[in-house]
């Protein structure tokens, strides 16, 4: 979802990834497609965690930098990128 960050003009997309392997993951990057109002893409946004334990949940919060922004969407969960 998008979140605006409170006492500031900036916004982040926001969510949880779980980790529902039983091993560790190191290097994660979750990236999100950003859409407008209409629905059309107008960018992404990424974020990064260095290490995700087994079973652990890891809140992300990716800076969105397009001010026409309305709805977000996870694209990609990778390891070791």
């Amino acid at each position: 979802m998008l979140e605006k960050a409170a006492g500031s003009s900036l916004t982040y997309a926001t969510g949880t990834v779980t980790e529902t392997a039983n091993r560790k993951r190191f290097g994660v990057q979750v990236e999100i497609a950003i859409f407008d109002r209409a629905g059309r893409l107008c960018g992404t946004a990424k974020d990064y965690q260095s290490r995700v334990e087994p079973g652990a949940r890891w809140t992300f919060r990716a800076l969105v930098t397009q001010k026409e922004a309305a709805s977000a969407r996870v694209t990609a969960v990778r390891e070791g990128n």
